[in-house]
């Protein structure tokens, strides 16, 4: 017997069928499941900042600046800044950003606890656990109805 919560399984939920790519990606409202961060959130901008890196070196506009320090030292980890990386970086950046935040919003956390998360290093491996390998948060929560894989 089905609880009352669980589609039939041929009945579609919200879920499902109303996010777009457009929306996955630009979209600062909703939800989204594992599945669907690792493919939209992580996968895909990876092999976007790359595509776009590669191709803006191809074309000639990479420009690569050394950054030295006052004293004429580097930075530990930041001795060379490519412009090619520094555009596919921005150009991935919101797309990374709106679907972190609807998987945050899955997990019924609040914006600014992600922002904080994010500004120490144990803070940025909470969120890839978080985001990345915990289950949403059970049937509709204060951002949306469940989050379900349309697979």
């Amino acid at each position: 017997m089905r609880s009352m919560r669980e589609p039939a399984q041929n009945e579609l939920t919200d879920a499902d069928d109303s996010m777009s790519p457009q929306a996955i990606l630009f979209s600062l409202k909703g939800r989204l499941p594992r599945k669907t961060w690792w493919l939209w959130g992580v996968l895909a901008p990876f092999i976007a900042s790359e595509v776009i890196y590669y191709l803006l070196v191809i074309a000639g506009l990479d420009r690569t600046w050394v950054l030295t320090l006052p004293d004429g030292t580097s930075p530990q980890g930041l001795q060379e800044l490519s412009s090619a990386s520094l555009v596919a970086m921005l150009i991935v950046a919101w797309p990374q950003w709106a679907t972190l935040l609807k998987r945050w919003h899955d997990r019924d956390r609040a914006t600014w606890t992600l922002v904080v998360a994010l500004l120490s290093i144990v803070g940025c491996v909470w969120v890839l656990v978080e985001a990345g390998f915990l289950r949403g948060t059970k049937g509709p929560n204060r951002f949306g109805d469940e989050a379900v894989d349309a697979s």
